[in-house]
């Protein structure tokens, strides 16, 4: 669907793009994280630290974001996108970049930090471009 978008010219400004998917996938993380899931974790002693410390280790940096995960993960990986799209932009050759790019993230995905689900973007963005390409 992302791609469909991206050939209609939905997404053809950078800054409007970001806005965009930062309230539809980093609010709704933020606010479930916060109001939801630390609270159950809290209370069900599934975590032995404070409800307030829980929010920032394992909400704000991600280091224990449960299910959510995966929302984080879809922000940056757009973000990744975004400054590869001048390179997707020139055709073949800057198509053969971005695999490249892509690949050597993967690649190097064991050494990028855990915080803020980096190391999962980096790892699920080659998956992302071969969908998209």
């Amino acid at each position: 669907m992302f791609g469909y978008c991206i050939e209609s010219g939905k997404y053809s400004k950078i800054i409007p793009f970001l806005t965009n998917k930062f309230k539809k996938l980093m609010i709704p993380y933020l606010v479930i994280g916060c109001f939801y899931v630390a609270p159950v974790v809290c209370f069900l002693n599934v975590t032995d630290r404070g409800i307030l410390s829980y929010i920032y280790d394992g909400i704000l940096l991600s280091h224990n974001s449960r299910h959510l995960w995966y929302l984080i993960t879809l922000f940056w990986i757009f973000v990744i996108y975004i400054m590869l799209r001048p390179l997707i932009v020139k055709g073949r050759k800057g198509l053969l970049l971005t695999g490249i790019i892509s690949i050597a993230l993967f690649v190097i995905a064991r050494w990028v930090p855990v915080t803020l689900q980096l190391q999962r973007a980096c790892n699920h963005q080659l998956y992302f471009y071969f969908g998209f390409y």
